[in-house]
């Protein structure tokens, strides 16, 4: 009984206060409002109905059963949190209604909005009606409560007995339902899995669709790019075409001016053409004159042969007649005035022929005008027609200009839609980028809200099983809690669904946006190929100073050398120094010894083999001397020969200073066992003298110098030995400093060849900076030529290109059209999806919306709950209390029972109970019943809601 006093909830008892004081006035107050007003514009039918309703379960709640308690606990917190539910519907309601209202004046009409508002309040009208009925049932059922508690105070006290046996029974009930529990999870995970499954199949369609779209969009987007390049084409076609019309205007002025020119010639034509016409009346005229005459004169010819002819008969006539004078006479007289009339018509004659002749001249004269005229005029004609050529030139010109003009303003009217489709695009993108925005930071609101609602879940999940463990007399209440867990989570799953689709819809954003950034990039790299190509000059200029920098670097290399030759010369002058001062110190040490042989003959022995362990030092010491110089010349020879094999030299210097340093560090030896051998020849000769004065003093002497006098002519044969030896060292030393001088002079030598080398090197390197200067001059002059030849032919590659384009312009317009209307099919295609998406866009977030209302409604629910649960925690205090009084009850009830043998009246009371329990039982399954019946239709309603979205 002790775990009830822990309460898992500690965060819901610090809401207590604001729960049992807002949520009892100010949110019941607001919700009887509007279920008031609801209620009004409802029917009496629906009233009827509720009013049964509640006669049913009110006759129903009268008289609870004994475990009517929990259920009516259960219920209670549903009613309550169905108040906290409208309550917040009805805020909700207000911010969906601003938020409609800005929408529409954003992006869509309003007649849908306010239909969409339509179907709000309406669907608010319900809720507000469901939650008039709620709170309806919330009174009826708090006033039952408070009595049921009343009277479990009271039955409490009597049924202990069956309480525990219930108790039991309810712990077993409890057992197998967590297992039961536990096999519909894991069905219920099974079917989240597959679920899944299923939707992470439907985003990889989606996913492919929304590939092929961006396909679809880029090749869009690649043909605009082509339009803008034809565009900027044609915008030079246009100021060709400009160029050509001033050019036409030119020519239209020269055509005016051969016109006039024309008109000037074609009025002389007409001038010279009357003329001629006139002139050839005229000469009609004469010509019918000319043969009128002509008749004329056949005819006097007629009859001037006839005269001849009858002069003849005549003359005959006078033959014959001669008597006949005054015929005669009469025909002289007639033939004189015949012969002055024909003498007349002669002249006459004569004067028409030579007028015939003057205008035979005229007409001659007017042929060759009329000729010359009608060369001018054939002429006039070759310029006429060059003219119609000109004009029909100017009219095709015109025509084309006229052509090129209508379509110059075609593509500045498809341009300029264009321009304006791209702005609706640009504001389309820029609207679903904020809408991007906005959805984003909803999602993060939702994800946010379902880590918590997980953590929540976690949280109650783990209050789950401690109460489960703790409470396990309240099986109902936990009953209907994880009903309602399961049927939040069902909706999370939805939620989780729909956030998917969200996520889906905007990773199709963002790989619209991702497509942008493609294009973007290939711009980047253009850019990026055209700084390689400045990288690759930069490379070359490179390549040369790298060049300046590796004979910078040989330079360095010979300094490094050289200085390396003085340090290596340094420390074989320093090597050879300490040579002699070994070689000194030896010296030294081998006159110390003759005073000492001299002064020690005893010691003569130990001496000698010191001397021949110096000699053979002093031996190793030429041996490694002479080493050193053999190496030193090969050295040498090397670094003359060549300059890579120094670092060799120097690891064979290296070896050659760790033979030194060895050869110092055996004489220093040497040294210090020569010492302790001294002073072990002090100890020797002390105890020599304490033993000779042991002996006798006499025959010790005299054995002694006898020995000594032997000892020392061999000693003294030994020393000349010695002697002779030292001589001969000495004049191996001699040699070896002959030598050394020798070798220090080749070294001078070999110092002046380097000088004289280094001064060739100086000389070289500015022979090579000299070069480099001119390399540098050569590479900028190469530069310049490359820079200039480049731009040559950039130059005529841009000739080329506009060479290229002017051919292809032609055709590119032909195709522009087709290609245009292509586009515009596209662009309503593309509009009519943008717009689908749009309307599926608003269906997600009413879906979220109405998600959001539900996920409300279960948090209100499960902070009633939770009030409920701290209301319980109360009551198992409560019932602790009482448990104590009923076990002080029990013990006067075992003194009545010992008192009071009889029990009928306890056994009826119990049978009474027994009665009630089986009552309210009855009552608790239809009540059951009832709630089942109104989750299906919840979950009617909600599936009926989300059908549209799922197809």
């Amino acid at each position: 009984m002790n775990t009830y006093s822990r309460s898992p909830l500690e965060p819901v008892t610090q809401n207590k206060d604001y729960f049992t004081s807002q949520s009892s006035s100010k949110v019941i107050t607001s919700t009887v409002r509007q279920c008031t007003s609801v209620t009004q514009n409802l029917g009496s039918s629906q009233m009827k109905r509720s009013m049964s309703g509640n006669s049913i379960y009110s006759s129903q709640i009268n008289n609870p059963p004994p475990p009517r308690q929990q259920l009516g606990k259960n219920l209670d917190i549903v009613c309550f949190l169905m108040a906290c539910e409208v309550e917040r519907f009805v805020a909700e309601n207000d911010k969906l209604k601003y938020r409609i209202k800005e929408m529409d004046d954003k992006l869509l009409d309003r007649n849908s909005y306010e239909k969409q508002i339509e179907d709000l309040q309406a669907r608010l009208m319900q809720m507000q009606y469901q939650e008039s009925m709620y709170r309806q049932e919330i009174e009826i059922t708090t006033t039952q409560y408070t009595e049921e508690i009343e009277n479990w105070k009271i039955r409490f006290f009597t049924n202990e007995d069956k309480y525990r046996n219930e108790n039991e029974q309810l712990k077993q009930q409890l057992l197998v339902g967590n297992s039961k529990q536990q096999k519909e999870i894991d069905d219920l995970k099974n079917q989240l899995f597959a679920q899944k499954q299923t939707n992470e199949n439907e985003v990889q369609k989606l996913r492919e669709q929304l590939l092929s779209k961006q396909q679809a969009v880029e090749y869009y987007q690649v043909e605009l790019n082509q339009y803008e390049a034809e565009f900027q084409q044609y915008k030079q076609q246009e100021e060709k075409i400009v160029q050509l019309e001033n050019k036409i205007g030119m020519l239209v002025c020269e055509t005016e001016r051969l016109n006039n020119l024309l008109k000037q010639k074609l009025e002389e034509l007409e001038m010279n053409k009357a003329r001629y016409n006139n002139m050839a009346q005229e000469s009609e005229k004469w010509r019918s004159e000319l043969r009128s005459l002509q008749n004329q004169f056949d005819k006097k010819q007629k009859d001037y042969d006839q005269l001849n002819q009858a002069f003849v008969m005549t003359q005959n006539e006078l033959i014959k007649y001669k008597d006949q004078d005054q015929i005669i006479d009469q025909m002289q007289n007639k033939i004189v005035l015949l012969q002055g009339e024909i003498d007349r018509l002669n002249q006459v004659l004569r004067e028409k022929i030579k007028q015939g002749e003057e205008w035979r001249q005229k007409y001659f004269d007017s042929d060759n005008q009329c000729k010359e005229m009608k060369q001018k005029l054939h002429k006039l004609d070759q310029l006429q027609m060059q003219l119609k050529d000109q004009i029909d030139m100017f009219q095709q010109l015109s025509n084309n200009l006229e052509d090129q003009k209508m379509k110059n303003y075609q593509l500045q009217q498809s341009n300029h839609n264009l321009e304006q489709g791209n702005q609706e695009l640009i504001s389309r993108i820029e609207l679903l980028t904020s809408e991007i925005e906005r959805l984003n930071n909803i999602l993060r609101q939702k994800i946010h809200e379902l880590e918590e609602w997980k953590q929540k879940c976690q949280h109650y999940e783990q209050e789950f099983k401690n109460k489960s463990i703790q409470y396990n007399d309240i099986k109902s209440k936990l009953s209907c809690l994880t009903q309602e867990i399961d049927r939040m989570q069902e909706q999370l799953r939805q939620k989780q669904l729909e956030l998917q689709n969200l996520q889906i819809n905007q990773n199709q954003l963002q790989k619209e946006i991702n497509n942008q950034e493609q294009i973007n990039q290939s711009l980047q790299k253009q850019i990026e190929e055209w700084k390689r190509k400045y990288t690759n000059i930069e490379y070359d200029l490179q390549e040369s100073l790298m060049k300046n920098k590796k004979l910078v670097e040989y330079e360095n290399t010979i300094a490094m050398i050289s200085q390396e030759l003085e340090r290596q010369k340094m420390l074989f002058s320093q090597k050879s120094q300490e040579f002699d001062d070994q070689r000194r110190q030896m010296m030294n040490d081998i006159q110390k010894l003759k005073q000492s042989m001299g002064l020690k003959s005893t010691e003569a022995e130990e001496w000698m083999s010191k001397y021949r362990r110096l000699e053979q030092a002093y031996s190793e010491l030429s041996q490694t001397n002479r080493i050193v110089e053999d190496k030193w010349k090969q050295s040498l020879i090397r670094i003359i020969l060549h300059c890579s094999e120094i670092d060799r030299l120097t690891q064979v210097q290296a070896e050659i200073f760790d033979e030194n340093e060895q050869l110092t560090n055996q004489i220093s030896h040497y040294q210090s066992q020569l010492k302790i051998k001294d002073d072990q020849l002090y100890k020797a000769l002390d105890r020599n003298n304490l033993l000779q004065k042991l002996q006798d003093e006499e025959k010790v002497k005299r054995q002694g110098l006898e020995n000594q006098i032997a000892s020392l002519k061999i000693y003294q044969d030994n020393c000349q030995i010695l002697e002779q030896k030292i001589i001969s060292l000495t004049t191996e030393n001699q040699r070896l400093n002959e030598q050394l001088r020798l070798r220090n002079g080749e070294i001078d030598d070999y110092r002046t060849q380097i000088q004289r080398y280094e001064n060739k090197i100086q000389i070289s390197n500015q022979e090579l900076e000299r070069v480099n200067q001119q390399l540098r001059k050569a590479f900028s002059e190469s530069d310049e030529l490359r820079k200039e030849k480049e731009r040559l032919e950039s130059q005529y590659n841009l000739l080329q290109r506009q060479y290229d384009d002017l051919k292809q312009k032609y055709n590119s317009l032909e195709l522009y059209k087709s290609k245009y209307i292509e586009l515009e099919n596209r662009c309503a295609m593309l509009s009519t999806e943008i717009e689908r998406l749009n309307q599926l866009l608003m269906n997600r977030q009413d879906e979220i919306d109405q998600l959001k209302k539900k996920c409300y409604q279960l948090e209100q629910q499960i902070i009633q709950l939770k009030q409920y649960e701290e209301n319980i925690r109360v009551l198992s205090n409560e019932i602790d209390r009482l448990q104590g009084i009923i076990d002080v009850n029990e013990a006067e009830l075992k003194q009545w029972r010992l008192q009071y043998a009889d029990g009928g009246a306890q056994t009826r009371k119990i049978q009474d109970l027994l009665f009630h329990f089986v009552m309210q039982s009855a009552e608790i399954e239809s009540l059951r019943a009832r709630v089942q019946e109104k989750e299906k239709e919840v979950e009617e309603v909600r599936r009926s809601s989300l059908a549209p979205y799922r197809r």
